[in-house]
């Protein structure tokens, strides 16, 4: 089969056993598409539950919050990048 007609996955996703699809949690890409979908329900949130009146007190967190996270989801990439590295293919 050539490299066009082969069937197009999108990034994170293998092909396990018997064609079943499983997510490699391993791939940037899986988390990214995580902290997008996080940030727009949380900036959802918040401009639902504000009626999106500005001068409510929960309206000062709608950037904070998301920012906090992919921070903090940068620094845990980082220390589990170096706790447990990626196995090798012949072992």
């Amino acid at each position: 089969m050539s490299a066009s007609s082969r069937p197009l996955r999108p990034r994170g996703v293998v092909q396990g056993r018997d064609s079943v699809r499983r997510i490699d949690w391993r791939s940037r890409g899986v988390w990214l598409r995580i902290g997008y979908g996080l940030t727009a329900a949380w900036m959802a949130f918040v401009i639902v539950a504000t009626g999106n009146d500005v001068t409510h007190p929960l309206f000062g967190y709608l950037f904070t919050v998301p920012l906090a996270g992919w921070v903090a989801g940068l620094i845990a990439g980082r220390v589990v990048a170096r706790l447990w590295p990626p196995r090798s293919e012949g072992g």
